[in-house]
């Protein structure tokens, strides 16, 4: 299961380049069923299948490794927000917050270089 699984599938592998390519987009699952020319239960049940969650929690995953990079190097939160897809920075923040076990703002201050 995961992304390597999902690339190796030639349907699935269609959405997630998109989403890769494309994260600040406001995806759809029929969106990404189109993309893959399947209808919206084939690619659900199949992506969930084949790389072990919904795209939908695959998409916010992305997304958030995205914003963390960002605000590694020093990124504005609410700019890092919309960069990568999230309609407010409070969302945002709510998800990385689960995500990552703090805020966006206290893992900013942290940080982690290997200095």
């Amino acid at each position: 299961d995961g992304l390597i699984a999902g690339l190796g599938h030639p349907q699935i592998m269609l959405a997630l380049v998109a989403m890769h390519e494309a994260p600040e987009r406001r995806w759809r699952l029929e969106d990404l069923a189109s993309v893959c020319g399947m209808s919206r239960t084939a690619f659900a049940t199949g992506f969930r299948r084949i790389v072990g969650q919904t795209p939908g929690a695959y998409l916010q995953a992305w997304r958030l490794c995205l914003a963390r990079q960002e605000i590694e190097r020093g990124g504005v939160l609410k700019s890092v927000a919309g960069r990568v897809g999230f309609s407010s920075a409070s969302a945002f923040s709510w998800a990385y917050s689960r995500q990552f076990g703090q805020p966006p703002s206290g893992h900013a201050r942290v940080g982690f270089s290997s200095a």
